[in-house]
């Protein structure tokens, strides 16, 4: 994903990956985030590059976009 694309507030899930990450601060080139893992809620930052190589597609776009249930 290019890194410009990336958004505070937004969800993103990596290819194939069911585990969202959250991204709650974009500043100086530094992604902040949040993600559930075995329901614990935990924090990171990573670089917008990594972030951006990791990330493969926004889930709350996804969502928004999704026909709903019994649509064809």
């Amino acid at each position: 994903m290019q890194a410009s694309l990336i958004k505070r507030d937004h969800a993103y899930v990596s290819r194939g990956g069911s585990r969202q990450r959250i991204v709650t601060l974009v500043d100086r080139g530094v992604v902040s985030y949040s993600q559930r893992v075995f329901g614990i809620l935990i924090t990171r930052s990573e670089g917008l590059a990594e972030f951006a190589q990791w990330a493969y597609e926004d889930a709350d776009l996804r969502r928004a976009s999704a026909p709903e249930p019994g649509m064809p």
